[in-house]
């Protein structure tokens, strides 16, 4: 609604947002939002596609592009939620790599499955590349901790943190069960919570924070305060295609990583129980299947 109503504008950037109390069929989406580009003067536009949204490539032609940009963020068809549709999706998939002048992820697997499927290159952008916000801003760090001001954090308490998607990924047996196992730690969770089955289950417990998405500058903040950074993701083919952004991201911060998807149950608890001081855990990087992998061990 911020965006609607042009608050979240600036000299750069203007959001044309499409707010609508019914749900549209997609076709009607589709124009709605290349009438409103068309009243707002829009011509000749760069187009940044993501797959998977009701915009098709004849929608796109329509605007009369002069270069289209394909970000093909996670492999769709690895999610449960769309596996009654892998033929449509993998036929879009081919439809914006055909009439794409730019395709990029920021997933090395991801990319390796798109070049060999398709045919043709695929742009590799780590997470790491993208410009850095200041993290000095008092006002944005204030807002960056608005959403659990009941947390007190002035004991300088143990926290583990994780930030990103909070849906289907996530290994939500394990995560209840070191919550309620570290009564005394804090877990901070910084990413959209809707239709996140760990948010329905953990929202109530007293440990447990989540904040919602945050803007980058904001969640940079927060993770600041972890002492411990999770990827409490399951180990499937879902997690296997997607970027190493979040130990990228977290070893660039200098904290120890905890990846449930090369640890067994007994390896976190014994590190979690010994890791009350940062001196215990080290940071170890192996390989498994080719792929390379990032954990925590106990030094």
């Amino acid at each position: 609604l911020k965006k609607s109503a042009g608050f979240c504008d600036s000299d750069k950037l203007r959001f044309l947002s499409l707010v609508s109390l019914e749900p549209l069929a997609p076709s009607l989406q589709a124009d709605t939002i290349i009438d409103r580009l068309r009243d707002a003067g829009v011509q000749s536009p760069v187009v940044v596609i993501w797959p998977c949204i009701p915009f098709t490539v004849s929608d796109v032609e329509r605007l009369g592009p002069v270069q289209v940009i394909t970000d093909m963020v996670d492999d769709q068809r690895q999610f449960r939620s769309n596996q009654h549709q892998i033929d449509l999706i993998t036929q879009q998939y081919a439809g914006w790599m055909a009439r794409s002048d730019l395709v990029l992820s920021n997933s090395p697997a991801f990319v390796s499955t798109l070049e060999s499927e398709f045919l043709r290159s695929v742009f590799h952008l780590p997470n790491s590349d993208l410009p850095r916000a200041s993290d000095d801003d008092d006002a944005s760090a204030a807002s960056a901790y608005g959403p659990c001001k009941r947390l007190d954090v002035s004991g300088h308490p143990f926290i583990a943190g994780y930030i990103g998607n909070l849906r289907e990924r996530i290994d939500v047996p394990r995560l209840l069960e070191l919550m309620c196992a570290h009564p005394d730690w804090q877990f901070w969770f910084v990413g959209q919570v809707a239709r996140s089955e760990l948010y329905l289950a953990a929202k109530g417990l007293a440990n447990c924070c989540f904040f919602g998405a945050r803007p980058l500058h904001e969640a940079r903040i927060l993770m600041s305060r972890f002492k411990l950074a999770l990827i409490p993701f399951r180990d499937d083919a879902l997690t296997r295609s997607m970027s190493l952004l979040k130990s990228e991201e977290y070893q660039t911060a200098g904290l120890s990583v905890v990846d449930f998807r090369v640890m067994d149950n007994d390896r976190v608890h014994r590190l979690f129980t010994r890791s009350r001081t940062a001196s215990v855990v080290s940071e170890i990087r192996f390989q498994r299947g080719g792929d390379e992998k990032h954990s925590a061990d106990i030094g």
